[in-house]
């Protein structure tokens, strides 16, 4: 790994000992539009290089679907980082998801935390949106580019249109260079699994989910739905209010609590 401005040294050494991420550049800036956005700039680029990118405070921060993602200085840990995947492997946001839940799940937290996993690319503390994850992927020379866009809040959100939970309020002050080595910890401990076991690990993680009804938005349909199960390649299998199983391979999802 080579080390950066604006990289805490303690930071740069625990990273550069993780296995996946040795050869990153870690780069932690103050402010950008977006982290996501940062990194896709080099897909193209001849010395293009691996790379982690944490920022402050994002001005142009976004979720899926294009939705705004708001959040203050110093209110979230924002990150996104490259991977080189094979085409067909285990969905990186579902990963990114299990990493996350481990990593927020790795503090004393209280008993009554619920944290559990929402398909495709959220982690959830009870009725409230605790992170989400943002993947985008480009096909270069055979070989699947990944950015894995990663926001958790840290502090309640000031300016959202989702109601929110934060780290806070489960495991007190953390520093947010904590929070993601324990991500990277984490993704670096799963990523060479098979899809199946990663699947059924994911399933684990996803708690309340598949007891959660609802409303699903996919193909110009609206309907109902209660989670059953997810496939090896990361599908998410619903029933229906009227008893009929389909497979989703990208949908929203809002809970009907």
């Amino acid at each position: 790994m080579h080390r950066f401005s604006g990289v805490p040294a303690r930071l740069y050494a625990r990273l550069s000992a993780i296995e996946f991420f040795h050869a990153h550049e870690l780069h932690w800036v103050a402010k950008t539009a977006s982290t996501n956005d940062d990194l896709k700039a080099g897909w193209l680029s001849a010395d293009y290089s691996q790379q982690i990118r944490v920022a402050d405070f994002q001005t142009a921060g976004r979720g899926q679907y294009g939705r705004r993602w708001r959040g203050g200085a110093g209110q979230a840990l924002m990150f996104s980082f490259t991977a080189v995947l094979t085409p067909g492997h285990f969905a990186p946001s579902l990963l990114a998801g299990i990493a996350l839940a481990e990593a927020v799940k790795s503090f004393e937290l209280s008993e009554s935390a619920k944290i559990w996993l929402k398909w495709p690319n959220d982690v959830w503390l009870a009725d409230r949106k605790l992170a989400g994850i943002l993947t985008e992927s480009c096909l270069i020379q055979g070989k699947m580019h990944c950015i894995i866009g990663v926001g958790l809040n840290l502090l309640p959100l000031e300016d959202s249109d989702v109601v929110s939970a934060s780290l806070f309020e489960l495991a007190g002050s953390v520093e947010p260079s904590d929070v993601l080595c324990r991500f990277c910890h984490s993704w670096n401990e799963h990523w060479k699994k098979t899809d199946d076991q990663l699947a059924a690990l994911w399933a684990k993680h996803a708690g309340d989910f598949w007891k959660t009804p609802f409303r699903i938005t996919c193909e110009n349909a609206e309907y109902n739905a209660l989670p059953i199960s997810l496939s090896s390649d990361g599908g998410l299998v619903v029933r229906d209010e009227d008893g009929n199983e389909k497979l989703l391979v990208s949908a929203s999802l809002k809970p009907l609590f």
